[in-house]
């Protein structure tokens, strides 16, 4: 069905203009191929794009705010210490613990969502935390955020017109649940290594309107020098005790390295959250 109706709003055009086109005749072809019915006369339908990691990249962002200028961004976040665990506890889970797929993760957590200072006006995060305890205050501001009317459907996770109960690789689950928010990963990060991680992202915790208290002064040391001492994770990551020290010099340089850099307009970006809509 999708295919059938995919040519035939390509053939119905001389010549395909731009990716745009493109774009928006997948997204048309599938809805149709759904059976759902749109008219026109009304105006030009909106379309949500989204899914897990999408648009995570600068030049990719780059790319669809290119084809759509009027695009707006919103970019699910989650504690970023517990996005961390989750990215690890998958990589066992799956077969891929590898020391190159953990320097990843780690990279990753000290970026930033992709924005540049002509994008912060339609840069929006919404943190998951908010969307499982306050779903449907929290879709309620995202819908007002990109002006489309509100559905009951909204609450009910589906995929395709179908119920969605997760990935293959993740617990059967389905809809708004605290199931998962409410993991801590306590075998991959000690209450200790939270701290030090907590630390190091406090302006992440701040921009995304995540609470941090003041920990720092129950630390005897500086963190570059608490960096010395091993996560609890790293165990994971090696078979014996030699892999484990060289693993151990690559993450103490990355995390050093990581620490250097400043993040441009963090804190500029828009927090949906059920308080309120605020600029940070």
């Amino acid at each position: 069905m999708f295919a059938a109706h995919f040519t035939e709003i390509v053939h119905a055009v001389r010549d395909i203009p731009d990716e745009r086109f493109l774009y928006q005749a997948i997204q048309l072809a599938a809805a149709q191929a759904l059976g759902r019915k749109y008219d026109f006369k009304k105006g030009i339908p909106v379309i949500v794009e989204g899914g897990i990691h999408f648009g995570t990249n600068i030049e990719q962002t780059r790319r669809l705010v290119q084809l759509f200028p009027a695009a707006k961004l919103i970019h699910a976040v989650r504690d970023p210490v517990i996005a961390f665990a989750s990215a690890m506890n998958y990589q066992l889970r799956s077969g891929h613990a590898t020391v190159y797929n953990l320097c990843y993760q780690l990279y990753s957590l000290f970026q930033a969502v992709p924005a540049y200072e002509q994008w912060i006006e339609r840069t929006y995060v919404v943190r998951l935390e908010d969307l499982h305890t306050r779903s449907l205050e929290t879709l309620q501001l995202i819908c007002g955020c990109l002006d489309i009317g509100w559905s009951d459907t909204l609450l009910i996770s589906t995929f395709g017109g179908k119920k969605w109960w997760n990935t293959l690789t993740s617990e059967v689950l389905s809809g708004f649940t605290t199931r998962t928010i409410s993991k801590t990963y306590d075998e991959l990060l000690t209450q200790f290594d939270k701290l030090r991680f907590r630390i190091m992202l406090r302006s992440k915790y701040d921009s995304w309107g995540y609470p941090i208290n003041d920990e720092t002064e129950t630390l005897e040391k500086p963190i570059e020098d608490l960096l010395e001492l091993p996560f609890a994770f790293e165990k994971e990551y090696a078979r014996d005790e030699l892999t484990l020290k060289a693993n151990n010099k690559i993450i103490r340089k990355l995390l050093r390295k990581q620490m250097s850099i400043q993040i441009p307009y963090e804190r500029k970006v828009h927090v949906l959250s059920h308080e309120m809509l605020v600029s940070i």
